[in-house]
């Protein structure tokens, strides 16, 4: 298929005007089939790199730039956690299988409500590390929470301390 295409495209060119041009377009040529050359050599190797979007001399590598750009991003976002299995395996069986992110930012919505009725039951606003909780990154809140968790036996000592500071300003 590609020769007949090569051969169509070769025939509808005009002829070199000059022996000069006609070295530059054997030159050309040449280099092109050299490329053409190396990628099908390398055919095995990009296949299991990029998958069934190896499509040898037709693969679209602006498609390919843009996943492994989102890749770099999921990596980033994930940071220094493992991926999860569940994740990657959602991702890589493409965005028609991912599940619909009305859910994703209806729990995002609910967790953001949540740490308003947290943060109302305080008498000052809740900052951990001088940031504001809805605007720390979720990981950050949960490593806060299993504090918080761990020290909950200290917390019942202040509320019994307020509880008796509060009944003995009643008494007086």
């Amino acid at each position: 298929m590609h020769d007949n295409k090569r051969n169509t495209i070769y025939l509808q060119m005009e002829p070199p005007k000059n022996y000069k041009q006609l070295l530059n377009d054997l030159t050309n040529a040449e280099e092109v089939r050299r490329k053409e050359a190396a990628i099908t050599g390398e055919k095995f190797q990009l296949q299991i790199k990029f998958g069934a979007r190896f499509k040898e001399l037709e693969t679209n590598w602006a498609d390919i730039l843009s996943v492994l750009d989102w890749s770099k991003r999921v990596q980033a976002v994930f940071g220094d956690i493992a991926i999860p299995e569940t994740y990657a395996l959602i991702a890589a069986a493409g965005p028609s299988n991912a599940p619909s992110d009305s859910k994703l930012a209806r729990y995002y919505e609910n967790t953001l409500q949540s740490i308003a009725g947290f943060e109302a039951r305080f008498e000052s606003e809740l900052k951990y590390q001088n940031q504001k909780l809805r605007s720390l990154y979720l990981p950050v809140i949960y490593e806060r929470i299993n504090i918080l968790r761990e020290r909950v036996d200290e917390l019942q000592v202040w509320i019994d301390f307020k509880d008796l500071r509060n009944r003995s300003q009643c008494a007086v």
